[in-house]
C-alpha cells in the first residue's frame, strides 16, 4: 500500500533562495556600513600624523573618558542633592532617588562596559570614531559642569 504523501520528499520546493540575505544583525549592519568593520591600518606618512597619534594614544582617551564619567557622576550627585539641577535621564534618576551610590555604580558600570567594547574593537574605524566621539561628549559635559560651577561661585561674590 502506498501513501499519497511521502514523508521523504518535500511537498513543495522553495521558489526563491536566500543566498544573498544577511544571516545576522551584524551582517545586516555591514551591508550599509561597509567601512565600520575595516581594520585601521594607517600608513606612516606625513599627512596621517593625527591618525597615527590617535591610534597610539587610544588607551589614554579611554582612561580620560572613564575619569570624566566618574567626575560627571559625582558632580551630578552634587548638583541634584543641592537641588540646583535634576537628572535628565529617567532611568538614572530612578537610581539616584534610591541611593546616590547606586546611581554612581550604574553610571560608571554602563559607560565602562561601552568603553571596554570599544577598546576590544580599537583596530576598527568605527570603534576609533566611537572612542573619539565619547571623549568629545564627556569633555563637553565636564566643561558644562565647570561653567555652571564658576557661575555659581561668581554669583556668591556679587
Amino acid at each position: 500500500m502506498t501513501h499519497p504523501i511521502s514523508l521523504e520528499k518535500p511537498i513543495m520546493k522553495p521558489t526563491t533562495t536566500l543566498k544573498n540575505q544577511p544571516s545576522s544583525i551584524v551582517e545586516y549592519a555591514r551591508s550599509f556600513l561597509p567601512w565600520a568593520d575595516l581594520p585601521l591600518h594607517i600608513p606612516n606618512q606625513t599627512g596621517f600624523g593625527i591618525l597615527n597619534f590617535l591610534q597610539r594614544h587610544l588607551h589614554r582617551l579611554l582612561l580620560m573618558t572613564f575619569v570624566m564619567n566618574v567626575a560627571d557622576g559625582l558632580m551630578t550627585i552634587l548638583w541634584v542633592s543641592s537641588q540646583l539641577a535634576i537628572e535628565a535621564n529617567p532611568m538614572m534618576d530612578v537610581l539616584l532617588q534610591i541611593h546616590p551610590g547606586l546611581f554612581l555604580l550604574g553610571k560608571v558600570g554602563l559607560v565602562t562596559g561601552g568603553l571596554l567594547i570599544l577598546a576590544q574593537r580599537r583596530n576598527q574605524v568605527a570603534a576609533v570614531l566611537g572612542i573619539i566621539l565619547v571623549f568629545i561628549v564627556y569633555s563637553l559635559i565636564i566643561a558644562y559642569h565647570m561653567l555652571a560651577l564658576s557661575l555659581l561661585i561668581l554669583a556668591e561674590f556679587l
